[in-house]
């Protein structure tokens, strides 16, 4: 995480970032979310992108619900705005 705000060159004023965690993977217990949101300028969004729909159980539904309680988590859901 680091190495994207050096790379980067992100401005020291930035308020923060808002990583969007929509395939289930990022949020399994294999996820990097967790590494992410320890930074003190990312913030969580999580949700399921619809193109990963059929591979959703309710273990990943409920795994889901456990990362909304993070405390920097600040949305949930996935409106898919990429136009392809």
């Amino acid at each position: 995480v680091e190495q994207v705000f050096k790379k980067f060159q992100i401005p020291n004023d930035l308020d923060g970032i808002v990583s969007i965690f929509c395939d289930p993977a990022a949020f399994s217990s294999f996820g990097t979310f967790e590494e992410q949101l320890k930074h003190p300028k990312i913030y969580g969004a999580f949700g399921l992108h619809p193109h990963n729909a059929k591979f959703m159980t309710n273990s990943q539904n409920l795994r889901i619900i456990e990362c909304l309680k993070h405390s920097k988590c600040v949305a949930l859901g996935e409106i898919g705005l990429d136009y392809h």
